[in-house]
Parts: C-alpha cells; structure tokens; sequence
C-alpha cells in the first residue's frame, strides 16, 4: 500500500503533531464558527433561503413532506430536529412557574448532563450487554410511537402498483439481509436453510400482497419498513459500542424533539438559520481533523497530514460556506469519511467494512445527488480488495463453494449482463448529456458522443469477454460482490429514510432534477447569464486560485493535482509483472501498480471534476468538495519535493521556506477574509444611508432577479438608526432588464427602450443591490463580443448611460466590505458571483437629479455613439467619490465629438427637477478636479461653442452627494481614462 515515509516534523521542530492539529483546528474552527448572525438573520442566499423555507414549514402531519429538491431532506430535517430537541418542554416551563430564561437554561443544562452521561454509558464496553438493551430498547420505542405513523403517512402516497412494488421491494431486502444474519452468527451455508427461509418469507409478504386489496400491502409495506430498519439498528448495536452510542443519543433525541414546548421556541425561520449554520462550521471543522486522519492514514506521513489539513482550514472557500446553512460543508465532510471507510474495506474487507461505507455513501446522498461520484472510491476499493488474491488463490476459493457453485454461477452471470447493461446505458444516456452541454455546435457535440459512446461500449464489452473467460474466478468472487451489494442496499435504506420524498414525490424531484440540469448545462437561465463564453476548466482553476484559496495556495494545489495526475498516467501507461494493484485484462501476469492512496482520491477527483468542468454553468460551490482532495495533492507535491531536497545542504531552510509560503499567505487571507463577517453587510450600510437621507415614500427602483433595498433593519439590530426602516417605508418599482420584450432574442427593440423610458419616470431612485445583473449584461453588446453572447445591446447602454449621468440619474452611495488586513484590501467583485454578491456585494444607490425627457432617452439607447469607449472595469472602478470627475469625464468626450449639439438638437429640452431643501450649485469649471487629464487641451483655430442648455443640466449633475455611511474600509482606485 505504499512505503512508509520518515516523518519531516523533526525539520520544522514539530515534535507534538497533535498540539499542532489542534492549534490548527482551533483557528480554522474559530473561522468558520465567528459571527453565523452576520447577515442578522436576513439570509442572503438563495439555496439558504429554499431550505429555511421548507425547514421551518414541515409538519410531522404530512409525513414532514419537503417539496424542494435540489438538495436532499436530510440538512432539513437535521434543522429542524436540532431547533425541536433545543425548544423547551412544557413541563419544564410549568416547572419554572413560566420563567422562560430559566426553564431555557435549566433545560439545557439538563439535556446536557444527559447527553454526556449517556454517551459514557453506551460506551463502556464492561456494560456492553446493558447497553445493548437500553439503545434498543429506546429505539424500539421511537420507531413505535414516533416512526411508524411516519412511515404509515409515507405509504399512503404510493398508489396501486408504485405502493405494492415498494412492498416486494422492502420485504426481499428485510428478508435476504435477516436470513444473511442468521447464516453469519449460526456460521451456516447462507445458500441453503437460511436462502430457502427467506425465498418463502418474500413470495407470502412481498408477493402474494401483489394480488391482494391496497391496505394490506400498505400495512405489511409499513411493518416490514419498520422491522427493516429496527433490525439494522439491532445488528449496528451487537457489533459495535459506536452503534449502541448513536442509537441510544438518537433516540433520546427524537423523545425530546416530539415533547410539546413552551416559551422559546427554535424552530422559526431565523433560528433555524443560526442552527443550520452552526451545524455547517461544525461539518467543515470536523473536516480539518477528517483530511489529518485519512492522510495519516493511508500516505503514512504526519508531516503531510498537518499540512494538507492547516491548507484546508485555511482555504477561505471553505470557510465562507460554512457561514451559509446548505450542505457544501457536510458533503464535503462526508468525502473524507466515505475516503475513510473505503480505506477500511481494503483493509478488512468484511460485512462491517462493507455496510459501513455504505451507510456514509447513502448519508451523503441523501443531502445531495452530486455525492452519487462517491460510490467510485467505494468500487475502487472493491476492486482492489479483490486484486489481492491471485488468480490461483480464487480458484481454490471457488473449489470451496461444493453444492452452492449453481448459485453463485448464476450470481456472476447477473453480474456479468449489469456489468456490460451499465456501460452501454451510460454510454447511450451521454447522447443527451453531451447535446445540451455543447448546444452551441451539435455537429461537434454528437461527434464527441459518439466517440465516448464507442469507448464505453468496447471497455464493457472488453471486460465483459473478460469476465466470461475468468469465470471461475468470477463466481469464485460472488460472495465479496453479495458484500458490495449489501453496502449498496443500505446506502439505499438511509436515502429513504433522510431523503423519503425524493422517491415519494419522484415526479416532482425528477423535475427539479430536470430543471437543475438545464440551468448548468444549457445555461440559459437569467441568474447564469455570466456564465456565456466563460472557458470550461480553466474559469473553475482561474477562480480556485484568485478567490477559493489565493494565489500562493491555489497555485500550489494545482501544481500538485498536475502531479499526482502525471504519476498516475505514467503508471497506467506502464503495466509491470510483479506488485501491481490492479490486473491487466486477459493477462495473469501483469498489472497496474498504481498508487492506492493516490488512486482512491483520484477515482473520485477525475470523474468529478471532469464532469463539472464541462458544465456551462460555473458556481463557486460546485467547486467546494473538491477543496480538501486538492489540498491533500498540494501536500503530497510538497512532501515528495522535501524528500529530494533531503540531499541539499540547505534542504532544511527550503522546507520550512516553502511550508510558510503556502500557510501564512492563506492564514493572512483567512484572516482579512474576516472583515467581512466583523462589519455590516453592504445591504444593510445601504439601508441605513437610504434612512438617513430618503425621505420616506420616495420611490425605489429595483432590478428585477435581484434584492431590493432597503432590507428590514431595527435600532435593536443597528445602533446607528433612530427608527426602524423597512421597504415599506418607500414606493418601489421593479425594472425588468432580462425580458427581450421584442418578437426576437434580443432586446435591440422599440418596446425595450419604450419600457426604460417610462420606467425611468417613476423613480426617485434606483438601486442595484449586486452586480449579477448590470456587470454580466454590459458586455452583452456587439461592441465587446461581435461573435459571441451580445442578446442585450439595449440593457447594456441603459447601465452605461445611468452610470455617466446621461438618464438623469446620478451615483450617491456605493457600498463593500471586501477582505481587508493592516491596511490591505483585495477588491474581489471581479470574482464568480456567488463567490462575492452574498455576503459582501458591491451595491450601489442612484439619485434622480433631473427629468430627461423620454424622446432623449430613447435617442440615447439607440446608438452605442453616447457610450462608445465605457466598459464595465471602468465602471466598478467609479464610486460616489469620484463620479463626477467620470461625468465630466463623458461630458468632454460628447462635446469633442459634437455629440452633445446633435442630441440638443434632436431633443427637447430637459426641465430640472427642483430638489427640496438643497441647493444646486453648478461646477465653474471641470479643470478645479485635481486630474491631469481630465479635459484635452483647447484646439486652435477654432470658435468657441456656446454652452447649450443640455451642456448646463449636463453641469449641474455634477452637485455634492451626501456623505457616506458605510463603515467599511473605503477603497482607493484610480480612475482609468477612456
């Protein structure tokens, strides 16, 4: 399984591994843990805001049904128990004579002392045998009058043929893995008695309810549902003290969470916000320890561990969605673990091994369908396990079968027709998966496919052949693929059990799913818009490099994915006779002597990645359960380089050298990435400046797809406000900038710029909470991509002009909170958007400041001429500081190209608006801006134009704005000149 390598702690003077793990537990933990109010409770993700929703609606009358499938029930009902079990019972209220601090605190001190001494005693293996008892006992008791009218409510929804196929289906799996049971502990034949035992329980409970009236196969589906599960809690508490522990703090669990409360309850929305993500930087701390021990564990090296779980509890990906309550910090946690238990299956290969990986595999499928790419380090680790024997070793195994050969023969050949059913299946279901990831040239996209579909059918065909020539050893294997099947069977219960409404409710998940997969394949939809002409691998590398980790760390890990993947191919490209993991197809002599610690990561990491690459749609979160594998191959690059720098006189000051290279940076980063959870969201410092300065009743407008503003805030929540403020203090309007509006694709059309026209009439404001609408949509013009995604030209001038003034809006407050340590900033609203415009969006407010006549409007957003030469980098790049010099800015490039005449002269004249208690006062001359640049130097020979009427509105747009509000670190940046 690999050499041991010599611990490199000595170079660094680590002499105490677990004092470090823990010094770097306790600051990646202390990350991720700091401030999970720091949104005051408003939820600015979306996917939080889904789950929040379902969380706090479910009622155990509808079976806590949950109709939002993108994720899975499991971080739902987690939620909410948590919130249930924390709630008060009544009797401890009455108990305090309806105190409720007191019965809160009483209570929890109660549940703590109980909590801790139960684990004590299911964990002492000298009460073994009274633990056994009192955790079934207890579970026993919880599916009774707990579980099964849940379970009864679940049947309910399956009618007819869907509900008796469930019956058959329950009744087999009870049936087979109870008589397996009873064969492993009586050390019988399973082929024999216990076989035939349970082949006559699935034809009188599973199949002759096929024939019989609803109800009955309802009841029995519900019974033998509830013996299922109770019987696997059963077999966890007889062979393991951690299964009586789980059980017994389970059940005491569920008997509180279903007491009825008084006082406090946790079960809101906003509560159950702060539950969720505590419980997510619980996950993503458990996985700084989780990466230490699996390293440990299969690379062998402690130096290595702590490095590649310090770069993990550095990486600020990681420690943004651990403040967000959805379920990227658990799956991630559960990679590690699955890693783990496919680990102990290679090494121990058993029934325990076996159902163990398949409960992690099924625990973390029912949070999320993504996690189904899990299943391949299980198989390789199956694989692998069965390489160890030879092909002689098999055969005298297979001679041991005696009467049961029939069996296991027809077992293998079973195997043999999934095994090639498999790969053409995939290779056909690619046909549509290919089609609509590169929708944009289908003669490409069905030439690919036809080449994976040809690869994958002659690699089935191959190792089916294969199998049919080795089919004694196949059969001979039979009962380790039982194990496999037997893992697959329980990862199936636990998704029913955590995920019921999944397959309950299959129509509507089978839609979501539907719907999910056009939004990153075909990338359509409005929210993703940014992702057009983005380049697929290099856009995911770019981000994981400039914001997911930075610069030091993200080049690293790179570097080292790239070098555990060139080890690999080398390998696979170089069979050899002796010491090889895995076989060479029809050959007994050779194989592949790969790596397993590197292979295992790696059988997830390459399917993985190389599908979410290829999606059109690129979200930050596709990226994160990747994180901890690409910290653990920057790892092993750094530790192979330590070994051959082993020979260098000055080896010892290179390693410490690089180690804080790649460390301290991403310390440095985490620690400025905290400014964003220690000061207040731009929403809200937005919130407040529009109390302090809108008068109340002003109208706000709001892109729509976007938050608007203000957001609700109370004195309570913000010292700096004398009253509450709310959206309903204010008229809003909502400006549609995503609807073509026209009969074609493109908003190039009258009816658009007759929509901006009016719109623009009925606001006093305008604000733009994010940047996912106007930064994407900008550079949709055939200005900037004549031959790519350019559907919004009109939309694209309408942000461009609003920005120069031109519509009679100007910016007064621009609000951010970007990542800042002694004194330095890192401006990442460049960086992918959910990234950025959740917990620390650019927002920016716009003032109304004269009325411009919709005839000049329109004429505005007909020609790129008004606009020609502004960018979107050049727009974040002004702020309510500086827009007046960017206006005086255009306002000499239209007077330079006599744009400014031509439009005077085809529009009316504009009437300022009069603005109440505010003086206007008209700039004297641009040349009083301290910017050298700023006007071109007169021309000679030439008349001086008159100032037109239009020159002087253009002026007196250049007014003082109020002051800023926003405590955040304000940025400097140079105003770039067009």
């Amino acid at each position: 399984m690999g050499k041991k390598v010599q611990s490199p702690l000595a170079a660094f003077g680590f002499q105490k591994p677990l004092l470090w793990l823990l010094l770097i537990t306790l600051l990646g933990g202390a990350f991720r843990f700091y401030n999970p109010d720091w949104d005051l409770q408003h939820s600015f993700h979306p996917d939080e805001r889904n789950i929040l929703g379902q969380t706090a609606g479910i009622q155990a009358i509808t079976g806590y049904k949950v109709t939002f499938f993108a994720y899975g029930q499991l971080p739902v009902y987690l939620y909410r128990a948590t919130g249930e079990l924390l709630s008060t019972p009544a009797f401890f209220w009455s108990l305090c004579g309806g105190n409720e601090g007191l019965a809160q605190w009483l209570y929890w001190f109660f549940l703590a002392a109980l909590l801790g001494s139960s684990i004590w005693f299911f964990s002492k293996e000298k009460w073994s045998g009274y633990s056994f008892g009192a955790s079934v006992f207890l579970l026993a008791c919880v599916l009774l009058f707990k579980f099964f009218g849940i379970f009864s409510i679940w049947f309910e929804q399956l009618n007819d043929f869907p509900l008796k196929a469930a019956t058959l289906l329950v009744a087999t799996v009870a049936c087979l893995g109870f008589s397996l049971w009873i064969a492993e502990e009586l050390e019988m034949e399973w082929s024999e008695i216990p076989f035939y035992s349970a082949a006559g329980a699935i034809f009188v409970l599973g199949i002759l309810p096929l024939f019989l009236p609803d109800p009955v196969a309802r009841f029995l589906g519900v019974v033998l549902f509830t013996f299922l599960v109770a019987g696997l809690g059963l077999w966890w508490a007889w062979v393991s003290k951690w299964g009586r522990t789980i059980l017994g703090l389970f059940s005491l669990w569920a008997i509180f969470a279903s007491f009825n409360h008084a006082g406090r309850q946790y079960n809101g929305y906003g509560e159950c916000m702060i539950i969720g993500r505590v419980w997510a930087a619980a996950f993503s701390t458990a996985t700084i320890v989780a990466v230490y021990l699996l390293v440990k564990r299969i690379y062998q090296n402690i130096g290595m561990a702590l490095l590649a779980s310090a770069c993990f509890a550095f990486a600020v990906v990681s420690i943004e969605q651990a403040h967000y309550c959805i379920v990227e910090s658990y799956i991630t946690f559960m990679l590690i673990v699955t890693a783990l238990c496919a680990w102990d299956l290679l090494q121990k290969g058993d029934w325990k091994s076996y159902l163990v990986a398949g409960a992690a595999f099924g625990l973390s499928m029912a949070a999320k369908t993504s996690s189904l790419y899990y299943l391949f380090m299980i198989l390789t680790a199956h694989l692998a396990l069965l390489s160890r024997k030879t092909a002689k070793e098999w055969e005298k195994e297979g001679k041991k079968l005696g009467d049961n050969e029939g069996l296991y023969s027809a077992l293998a050949a079973a195997l043999l027709a999934g095994l090639l059913g498999t790969f053409l299946l995939a290779g056909l279901k690619l046909k549509g998966v290919i089609q609509d990831l590169f929708s944009a040239d289908p003669r490409a996209a069905f030439a690919l496919w036809l080449v994976l579909f040809l690869l994958a059918a002659v690699v089935g065909i191959a190792l089916t052949v294969w199998g049919i020539l080795e089919f004694k050893i196949l059969r001979a294997q039979a009962p380790q693929w039982i194990k496999l099947a037997g893992a697959g069977g329980l990862a199936f219960l636990l998704f029913c059990l955590f995920s019921p409404w999944s397959l309950l409710d299959f129509q509507g998940f089978r839609n979501s799913q539907n719907y999910e997969w056009h939004v990153v394949s075909i990338a359509d939809a409005c929210y993703v818009l940014q992702f057009k002409d983005t380049t697929r691998y290099l856009y995911q590398l770019k981000n994981l490099m400039s914001v997911e980790l930075w610069w030091p760390l993200g080049i690293a890990v790179i570097l080292g994915a790239g070098w555990v993947l060139t080890r690999f191919l080398g390998k696979l490209l170089r069979p050899v006779r002796q010491g090889y993991l895995l076989p060479l197809p029809f050959t007994r002599d050779r194989g592949w002597a790969f790596y397993f610690p590197d292979l295992l990561l790696l059988s997830w990491f390459i399917p993985y990645f190389g599908f979410i690459g290829a999606w059109n749609t690129k979200f930050v979160r596709y990226m994160v359960p990747l994180i901890p594998v690409f910290c653990i191959f920057g790892a092993r690059l750094f530790t192979d380089f330590m070994e051959w720098a082993k020979r260098l006189s000055w080896g010892k000051w290179l390693k410490t050298a690089l180690a804080a290279l790649v460390v301290v940076p991403s310390l440095f980063y985490s620690i400025a990435y905290m400014h964003v959870y220690t000061h207040p969201h731009p929403w809200i410092d937005a919130s407040v400046w529009i109390a302090k300065n809108v008068q109340p009743g002003a109208v706000i407008a709001t892109d729509m797809w976007d938050d608007g503003l203000p957001q609700d805030v109370s004195p309570q929540q913000d010292p700096r406000l004398e009253r509450p403020v709310s959206p309903g203090n204010y008229g809003h309007v909502d400006v549609d900038v995503y609807s073509p509006m026209g009969n074609g694709q493109s908003d190039d059309n009258d009816v658009k710029k007759n929509y901006y026209a009016d719109t623009l009439q009925k606001a006093d404001y305008l604000s733009l909470a994010t940047k996912k609408l106007w930064y994407t949509l900008v550079d949709c013009t055939p200005e900037f991509r004549p031959h790519g995604f350019n559907l919004y030209p009109v939309t694209s001038r309408y942000f461009r002009l609003l920005w120069s003034g031109l519509l009679g809006y100007k910016m007064v407050g621009e609000f951010h909170n970007f990542p800042t340590f002694l004194g330095w900033t890192h401006p990442d609203d460049m960086a992918e958007e959910s990234f950025s415009v959740y917990d620390h969006p650019t927002v920016y407010l716009f003032k109304k400041v004269e009325d411009v006549p919709r005839d000049q409007i329109l004429k505005l957003l007909s020609s790129d001429e008004y606009v020609s030469g502004i960018t979107r980098d050049q727009m974040r790049e002004v702020t309510a500081d500086n827009v007046d010099a960017f206006i005086a800015q255009r306002h000499q490039y239209l007077e330079d190209h006599g744009l400014l005449a031509q439009l005077e002269a085809q529009a009316p004249t504009a009437t300022a608006v009069v603005v109440p208690n505010q003086r206007r006062k008209f700039l004297p001359s641009v040349q009083s801006w301290p910017l050298k640049r700023l006007c071109r130097p007169p021309r000679l020979n030439q008349p001086r134009r008159s100032r037109s009427k239009l020159q002087l509105r253009f002026r007196a747009c250049l007014t003082p704005k109020p002051s800023r509000c926003c405590k955040a670190t304000p940025r400097v940046r140079s105003l770039k000149m067009m």
